[in-house]
């Protein structure tokens, strides 16, 4: 009886449950794995290596971003999606294996840490992708739009139980002598267990039908894209200075709550429950108000949030030192940032002819927010290396830096503003108007 009740309330029809569950439970262990890698290896790189090399490892890791989106395009209809999708929670599985056993071997405590965050950074990339399009290949369009919310509830659960495992164990490991390392033990075996679950799932696993694109042509026909609309171009520019003051707030939040919780384990309680909270709200934010202020702020205006939260949460931590003030401000760029802002990005992108829309999202959102952190790493790579980290005249420094790539982000979007209606004009989006029979005129910018 609450069986059917269940079904009725998910509004899930006969055998869409063997659908649903399946996919649902494979989201919710990477969730679960990539949140221990990135809890893990911040916490440990913070505690054995320090804090300035991390941006290191993060022009390394924006590097591989642009490189392995760049091949995406290219790889992923050369395989049944299927055996892909085996391949890579294979050697997902393997590799945090492998990278315990190096730290049993006792390899460079740096380079493992590194190499952890790393990978979970690039599961949030590449695993996503392929999971989507295989999911895609099983869904029917029309139910597409009632399942796929219910399978993404998965990953977010699995982020919650990542972060709750991650937290709550680091005490009990330290109780009982326990290295924190062990905890990819948990990731291993939920990869065993994900493997297992995808072979005994009966899938279609279909070749998508568009045209296999070079990197040459993803990166050429986005760039034009970009360049030769207005609109876009702006927005570009504003993605970019993002992307630079966002790395800039990221840094600062580990060198002040690095300095407050001295010990691995009681960073990694705090940065647990604290990443936490912030799922929890972003959580909230996109099921009561993204919708609702997409709607009544409408495009462009929507994106002039994310450079107003960065100048507001930048200049307190200027005028207010402290772990209490910078948590708060990273909070409340990172709410935005991951609902309102994502929104509007692909409510933007959505305005692109379908023959381009692949190739210039996939520019936007890989290159250009990995280009403003690249800048924004080295710089301030080289402000530590001039000056240590501790030092009040360096963060000072940067965040004056980060403050007024805010700064420029809030003029470009003005800028956008200014020309978006010229913008809808372009030839590059003629086609898409008259494709769609005049849908720009329904949408309330």
């Amino acid at each position: 009886m609450w069986r059917e009740k269940i079904k009725q309330t998910l509004r899930l029809r006969p055998g869409e449950r063997k659908i649903v569950l399946p996919f649902a439970i494979l989201l919710a262990i990477n969730a679960m794995a990539m949140e221990i890698g990135a809890v893990v290896s911040v916490s440990g790189f913070l505690s054995e290596v320090g804090t300035p090399q991390l941006l290191l490892v993060w022009v390394v890791d924006m590097a591989l971003i642009i490189f392995i989106g760049s091949l995406q395009s290219i790889v992923i209809d050369k395989i049944s999606r299927q055996r892909f999708m085996q391949i890579l929670i294979g050697g997902l599985g393997l590799a945090y294996l492998l990278i315990r056993l190096l730290f049993w071997l006792e390899a460079p405590v740096g380079l493992n840490y590194a190499l952890i965050y790393l990978l979970a950074d690039q599961q949030l990339l590449f695993f996503p992708l392929i999971f989507w399009l295989l999911a895609n290949d099983n869904v029917a369009t029309a139910q597409a739009k009632r399942l796929f919310p219910l399978i993404a509830i998965g990953g977010l659960l699995g982020q919650v139980v990542g972060l709750l495992i991650a937290g709550t164990t680091a005490r009990l490991f330290e109780q009982y002598n326990i290295p924190t390392i062990d905890l990819l033990f948990f990731n291993v075996a939920a990869y065993v267990i994900a493997f297992v679950l995808l072979t005994r799932m009966k899938l279609t696993s279909q070749q998508a039908a568009q045209k296999v694109e070079s990197i040459r042509e993803t990166i050429s026909e986005g760039w034009a894209f970009v360049r030769e609309v207005p609109s876009f171009r702006y927005l570009m520019l504003a993605m970019i200075a993002v992307g630079l003051a966002l790395t800039v707030i990221e840094f600062h939040f580990f060198v002040v709550s690095n300095a407050t919780f001295v010990t691995q384990i009681a960073f990694q309680f705090f940065y647990s429950f604290y990443r936490l909270s912030i799922i929890a709200l972003s959580i909230g934010t996109q099921s009561l108000l993204t919708s609702r202020l997409l709607e009544r702020l409408g495009l462009p205006r929507i994106f002039y949030v994310v450079p107003a939260a960065l100048v507001a949460g930048l200049a307190g931590m200027l005028l207010v030192p402290g772990v209490v003030m910078t948590a708060v401000g990273r909070a409340l760029v990172r709410l935005p940032f991951g609902t309102l802002d994502e929104a509007g990005r692909k409510s933007f992108q959505s305005l692109v002819p379908e023959s381009r829309r692949g190739r210039v999202s996939m520019f936007m959102d890989t290159y250009l927010y990995a280009s403003g952190t690249i800048v924004g790493a080295l710089v301030m790579y080289g402000v530590l290396w001039v000056a240590p980290y501790w030092s009040l005249v360096a963060s000072y420094f940067y965040l004056a830096f980060g403050a007024t790539a805010a700064l420029f982000a809030l003029w470009s979007i003005w800028r956008m503003s200014s020309v978006y209606q010229a913008s809808l004009l372009n030839w590059r989006l003629k086609r898409q108007r008259q494709k769609q029979g005049g849908v720009l005129d329904k949408l309330d910018f």
